[in-house]
């Protein structure tokens, strides 16, 4: 994207979430690249600070140090919300046999970096907790076999948006 962006001379943004971070600080050469994108790009946006502290530590010219120092943090949480009517939060807990139930909310993409396996494994010590998992990802069918090998209950609801995000939320 950074050479399309500099050869028709258009602006570029460049949004870094954890998953890019941790790939980025692994690959030989980084520092390579973010002076590149340093150079190219017109802002960096980062989903957290800690993620700015991560990429500063992979630059080696003052340039790429510039960009990163300047990186904007815009965290990935969810938008504020009207809480739902407690009917509609009871009646869907009710549909997915929660009522009454203490819920532990996993939301995110399915891949290993996000230790939704780790969670899983750790809920096995709490049986009066239910696991939902609010994602989709690679990970999705081997996190399912995980969670029935351990017996542990899981519900996949899947990528979710609108009113059902807010009824898992409430």
């Amino acid at each position: 994207a950074a050479l399309i962006a500099g050869r028709f001379r258009r602006p570029q943004v460049v949004i870094a979430h954890g998953s890019d971070v941790h790939l980025l600080s692994r690959l030989p050469g980084r520092h390579v690249l973010l002076d590149y994108m340093a150079g190219s790009a017109c802002r960096l946006v980062v989903t957290h600070a800690g993620l700015r502290a991560t990429l500063r530590a992979c630059c080696r010219s003052a340039r790429s140090r510039a960009w990163v120092d300047a990186a904007q943090v815009i965290p990935m949480g969810i938008e504020p919300f009207v809480r739902p009517d407690a009917c509609n939060v009871d009646g869907h807990r009710e549909r997915h046999g929660l009522r009454g139930k203490k819920i532990a909310l996993f939301m995110g993409r399915l891949i290993p970096l996000k230790g939704v396996r780790l969670l899983i494994e750790s809920l096995r010590h709490l049986p009066d907790i239910r696991l939902v998992v609010m994602g989709q990802g690679p990970d999705r069918a081997s996190l399912g076999a995980w969670a029935r090998r351990l017996d542990v209950p899981v519900i996949f609801a899947g990528e979710c948006h609108g009113e059902e995000k807010r009824l898992w939320l409430s």
